[in-house]
């Protein structure tokens, strides 16, 4: 049997021991950085700061694709043709969120002429490049007023 002496076997067994000590002191660092980081994600969510949602219809495509994960945040006053997203609530559903582009600001006069959209008399469908137009019946349009009863002075006269 050959034994041989290997002097440096107990530092290379510390060395060892320091670098698994290092790593998990590493590992537990980023855990608590992402730890923290998924509180306070969440408390700007549960108070309206930074709420994340999911886009569930191909209404505002090509600019808000359907499944899409967005951020949205109250902080920020809209200004037209930003995204806008609200409750929605439907008879024997639960509430959830929709997205919609904002035309009309408060003290607007909104006004749909053949098709065209005027704001203050102003067209507004000039200034947007569409590719696609849309035809809303009347019925629709009521049931999207019900469905935003937060805006007061919606008027829609046919």
């Amino acid at each position: 049997m050959n034994l041989t002496y290997c002097p440096n076997f107990w530092g290379m067994i510390n060395k060892q021991n320091r670098r698994k000590s290092f790593m998990k002191k590493v590992a537990l660092y980023i855990f608590s950085v992402v730890v923290l980081i998924f509180i306070i994600f969440r408390n700007l969510n549960w108070i309206g700061f930074l709420q994340n949602f999911r886009v569930y219809s191909t209404e505002n495509e090509p600019a808000l694709k359907e499944q899409d994960w967005k951020f949205g945040t109250n902080l920020i006053k809209p200004k037209r043709l930003d995204f806008i997203s609200y409750r929605a609530r439907e008879e024997g559903a639960k509430p959830y969120l929709k997205t919609h582009r904002l035309i009309g600001l408060p003290n607007d006069t909104l006004e749909i002429k053949d098709g065209v959209v005027f704001i203050n008399g102003q067209n507004l469908d000039k200034s947007l490049n569409l590719k696609q137009y849309y035809i809303v019946s009347f019925e629709e349009l009521y049931k999207l007023q019900d469905q935003i009863k937060n805006l007061n002075g919606i008027e829609i006269n046919e």
